[in-house]
């Protein structure tokens, strides 16, 4: 089965309400729609994925069945694949006419022998551990050298999480902003869930308003955690984050916040932006230069 779902495709959570969905789905088919893009096959593509989710999501009685599916996929690695519904046939039983023909001195023998044949196995385990544990590493032979020239070792650098934030401030335990920053553009209604539900790393995030430029939040996620950013005043916007375990600076593609209630007189729904590459929208996240974070 893929990892993708039509939660991932409309980068919202899997408990994500019905005014969400309908506003990730309006998010992403104005961003997509291929009559406001140059290349208009490639976002053909992308609005069927997205439309696909939005059916299935936005029907009550097929999202219940949809995640059904789900739930069933993610039991089914657990129960058995074998022929006849994985029931393991139970042992036959060895035959004991051998043994009733035999005299009680003679069974006693044969269990006499076993017993010491047992712990004769059982001292000679412990030896092959006890001289296995003691025995030092040794080199391991080389492979045959090739005629090419030898290639760099390729790895991955990774660093640990540095002590405290840029301004000398602690990480807060949890999702949160971190201390010693402004909070600007307050008096909106509007909320983002920046969702780093799928990295292994903790994150250092800024919420940039793009005109004019400015870090308006800046908060710390933890390893697959999320947080929401709530009272965002309406404006243009893009997420701005450094892996804190590589060091690597990553951005959104920007983003239009509307703060407007819904039709109820309700809150404007929370938007969701997702910190990791999802199928089909690949480009949404980009590399940053530090300088620009």
């Amino acid at each position: 089965m893929s990892n993708r779902t039509h939660y991932d495709n409309l980068k919202v959570t899997r408990n994500a309400p019905p005014e969400v969905i309908r506003a990730a789905y309006k998010s992403l088919a104005q961003k997509y729609h291929p009559d406001r893009n140059k290349n208009a096959a490639e976002c053909e593509r992308i609005m069927k994925i997205i439309n696909a989710a939005y059916e299935v999501l936005s029907d009550p009685a097929k999202r219940r069945e949809y995640d059904k599916t789900l739930d069933a996929g993610g039991r089914a690695a657990s129960e058995p694949s074998g022929r006849g519904g994985g029931k393991e046939k139970p042992h036959s039983q060895p035959s004991s006419a051998f043994t009733d023909n035999l005299s009680a001195a003679d069974k006693a023998k044969i269990k006499t022998g076993l017993f010491y044949f047992a712990a004769f196995a059982a001292v000679c385990a412990a030896v092959f551990l006890i001289a296995a544990y003691n025995t030092p590493e040794t080199a391991q032979p080389s492979a045959a050298v090739s005629d090419g020239p030898a290639q760099p070792e390729v790895s991955l650098k990774t660093s640990p999480r540095p002590d405290t934030a840029p301004n000398g401030a602690a990480w807060p335990k949890a999702a949160g902003y971190v201390a010693g920053y402004p909070k600007l553009l307050r008096n909106g209604t509007a909320a983002i869930e920046i969702d780093n539900s799928q990295n292994a790393s903790d994150m250092f995030v800024k919420l940039y308003h793009v005109r004019p430029e400015r870090a308006v939040r800046t908060f710390y996620i933890p390893a697959h955690g999320s947080f929401t950013v709530r009272e965002i005043e309406a404006g243009i916007y893009d997420v701005r984050f450094q892996h804190l375990a590589t060091g690597k600076f990553e951005r959104t593609e920007t983003f239009d916040l509307k703060d407007e209630n819904t039709p109820d007189g309700g809150k404007p729904p929370v938007m969701a932006i997702p910190l990791y590459r999802t199928a089909g929208m690949e480009d949404d996240l980009s590399e940053l230069p530090a300088e620009q974070f």
